[in-house]
C-alpha cells in the first residue's frame, strides 16, 4: 500500500511542528506525488493491481498453518487476564506532566529485541566458505520504495538481509525526502530511523559516497543536490549494478546454497512455502558474480519489493534462516530516541492503568484506500468490548489520523479512558524526540501499541502490520486482534505464511522459533 498512517496531533510544546505539518497535509501529499515524476501514474496503477491480487489471496488462504522452517504453531496460550468490569470511573484525559528525558538504559519497557544477539546472528549470515576471501568487494544497492515508511521498511529489510546473506556489503542510500516521513523540508536516509551505530558496528555496510568513489572515482553524481531525490543517481546505480529481475509474486529466492544444499525435509518445506513460484538459487544465479546487485523500484518493469522478506526468501539451512530473522529483530530496530519516547508513554499508561491491563488501538480514518476498514466509532467500541473489556483493560491508547476527538465519543461513553499522543507530548523523552524530529512520531506510536496488553489494529494497514510483528517478538500474538469482525482473530489463530506481494499483514514466520536452542 502507499500510505503510512500519518496521525493527527493536537498542539503542544513538543508537537507544534507535527501539528503544523498535518494542517498542511493535503498540500504535502500533492507535492510528493508531483515529485515522483513520470513513474507516478505507473506506480499508482501497479499498487491498485496489488490490492486486487490481495483480495484474491486473502480469499484463497487455507486455514492450516505452515511453519517458517515448516511449522510455527500459534504458540502457547496467553495467560488469562481477568479484572472486574466496569472499571474505575474514567477521568478526563489530563495531559502528562513534563518529565526529564530518561537515559537509554531506562527504556526497557519498549524493548522487544534481545541485547547482544544481533551481531552474532549477522556474523553467522556473513560467514564465508573456506575458499572465499574475507572481503571481495561485492555490493548491494537499492532504491527506496516510493510509498510510505512501512513500504520503505519492507524493501530495506529485503536489501539488507539479502546483502548480508550473500556476503555482500550493503550500500546505504543517501538522505532524501521520503514520502510522508520527510516533512517540513527535512531529508532522511532510510536507515536514519534505525540504530545506525549498531548497524555500522556489525559490519557489511558502506555509505553511498564511499561506494561511488570506489566504483567511479567520485563520491557524488553530477546534478544531484544533497538531500533531494535525484534521477541521475538512480540511473548511475542501475548502470553500475546488475538489476535484480526477481518478482516476489512469481520468484522465490533460495539463499546460502554455497554452504550445502538443503536436506530433504528442508527442501520439501521450501517447495511448500514457494507455492508454485520459480525457486531461484541465488548462489548459482547469473547475478552471483556481479560486482553489484541492484534492487530497483520501477513500476514500469514490475519491479517493486512491496512484501515481507520472509514471504519470498528462504535459506538453505534452518539455522541461517533463524539467524536472518534474528537480525531483523535485533539489529534492524528503531533508534534509541524513538524507543525511549515509546517507553516513556508505556510507563505512563501502565501507571494510569493502576496495575491493570491496558489496551491500544490503531484507528485509520484519513487517506486509507480500503474503505471497508474505515469503520465508525461504534464498530471500534464493539471491538474493544469484545477483546479489551474481558481482559479488564479500561485505559486505551489510540493511534489515529482522526483529528476530531468528538469522533471517539462512543468509546469514552462506553467507559474507556482514552489517551492520545497529544496527551503525552510533555513527557521528557517524547518531547525530546519530537523536538529533534517530528517525523519519528508514528514510529513512537508503533512501539507504544506493541507493548499494550491487548491490541486492535486496522486490517490492510502496514502501520498496524509492523505493530503486530513487534507484538509477536514480545510474545503477545494471542492478544493481538483487528477491529474488523471478519478478520478479528486472523493474527492470533493459525494461518499460513502467504507468498508473493503479501504486505497487508504479518505472519508468525517472522517471529516464532527464531532463536537457537541453548547449548
Amino acid at each position: 500500500m502507499l500510505f503510512i498512517s500519518s496521525h493527527s496531533y493536537h498542539s503542544g510544546a513538543g508537537g507544534r511542528e507535527v501539528m503544523h505539518h498535518l494542517r498542511r497535509r493535503e498540500h504535502f501529499v500533492g507535492d510528493a506525488v508531483q515529485a515522483l515524476g513520470a513513474d507516478a501514474a505507473a506506480m499508482f496503477e501497479e499498487t491498485a493491481n496489488l490490492w486486487r491480487e490481495t483480495v484474491e489471496q486473502i480469499k484463497n488462504d487455507p486455514t492450516d498453518e505452515v511453519t517458517p522452517e515448516d511449522d510455527v504453531g500459534h504458540g502457547p496460550p496467553a495467560a488469562a487476564l481477568a479484572a472486574a468490569w466496569p472499571p474505575r470511573p474514567a477521568a478526563a484525559p489530563a495531559p502528562a506532566a513534563a518529565t526529564p528525558a530518561p537515559a537509554p538504559r531506562d527504556c526497557a519497557s519498549a524493548r522487544y529485541w534481545r541485547a547482544g544477539a544481533g551481531s552474532s546472528a549477522r556474523r553467522a549470515l556473513r560467514r564465508r566458505t573456506a575458499g572465499e576471501p574475507a572481503s571481495d568487494g561485492r555490493f548491494v544497492t537499492f532504491e527506496p520504495d516510493h510509498g510510505g515508511w512501512n513500504n520503505i521498511r519492507m524493501g530495506m529489510e529485503t536489501a539488507a538481509l539479502f546483502a548480508w546473506s550473500t556476503g555482500r556489503t550493503l550500500v546505504l542510500p543517501p538522505a532524501q525526502r521520503l514520502y510522508l516521513v520527510s516533512n517540513r523540508g527535512r531529508a532522511h536516509g532510510p536507515f536514519d530511523f534505525y540504530d545506525l551505530e549498531l548497524i555500522a558496528k556489525g559490519g557489511g555496510v558502506i555509505t553511498m559516497e564511499k561506494y561511488l568513489e570506489l566504483r567511479t572515482g567520485r563520491p557524488t553524481v553530477d546534478g544531484c543536490a544533497a538531500g533531494k531525490k535525484c534521477d541521475g543517481l538512480t540511473a548511475q546505480l542501475r548502470r553500475l549494478g546488475a538489476t535484480a529481475e526477481w518478482r516476489p509474486r512469481v520468484d522465490f529466492l533460495l539463499l546460502g546454497s554455497r554452504y550445502g544444499a538443503p536436506g530433504a525435509a528442508q527442501a520439501a518445506s521450501i517447495a511448500r512455502h514457494a507455492k508454485g513460484r520459480r525457486i531461484v538459487d541465488v548462489d548459482a544465479d547469473a547475478t552471483a558474480n556481479a560486482t553489484t546487485i541492484h534492487f530497483a523500484t520501477d513500476a514500469k518493469r514490475d519491479l517493486r519489493f512491496l512484501t515481507h522478506y520472509y514471504t519470498f526468501m528462504r535459506w538453505a539451512t534452518a539455522d541461517r534462516g533463524r539467524a536472518a530473522r534474528r537480525v531483523a529483530r535485533d539489529e534492524l530496530r528503531y533508534r534509541a530516541e524513538i524507543q525511549c519516547a515509546a517507553a516513556a508513554v508505556v510507563d505512563f499508561l501502565a501507571a494510569r492503568a493502576r496495575g491493570r491491563p491496558w489496551a491500544a488501538a490503531h484507528v485509520r480514518r484519513g487517506d486509507f484506500q480500503f474503505k471497508a476498514a474505515k469503520v465508525d466509532a461504534g464498530v471500534v467500541a464493539a471491538a474493544l468490548d469484545a477483546q479489551a473489556k474481558p481482559a479488564g483493560a479500561a485505559v486505551v491508547y489510540v493511534a489515529t489520523d482522526e483529528g476530531d476527538r468528538a469522533w471517539f465519543g462512543p468509546l469514552a461513553a462506553a467507559g474507556y479512558d482514552l489517551v492520545f499522543l497529544s496527551d503525552v507530548l510533555e513527557l521528557g523523552a517524547v518531547k525530546a524526540a519530537l523536538d529533534a524530529d517530528p517525523n519519528w512520531a508514528g514510529m513512537v506510536e508503533q512501539l507504544v501499541a506493541a507493548a499494550a496488553d491487548v491490541f486492535l489494529g486496522t486490517w490492510w494497514s502496514t502501520f498496524t502490520g509492523y505493530i503486530t510483528r513487534v507484538r509477536g517478538y514480545r510474545g503477545k500474538r494471542n492478544a493481538t486482534f483487528y477491529v474488523l469482525p471478519e478478520y478479528r482473530d486472523a493474527f492470533a489463530k493459525p494461518s499460513p505464511p502467504a507468498g508473493g506481494a503479501a504486505w497487508w499483514r504479518e505472519w508468525p514466520t517472522a517471529f516464532e522459533l527464531i532463536d537457537d536452542a541453548p547449548g
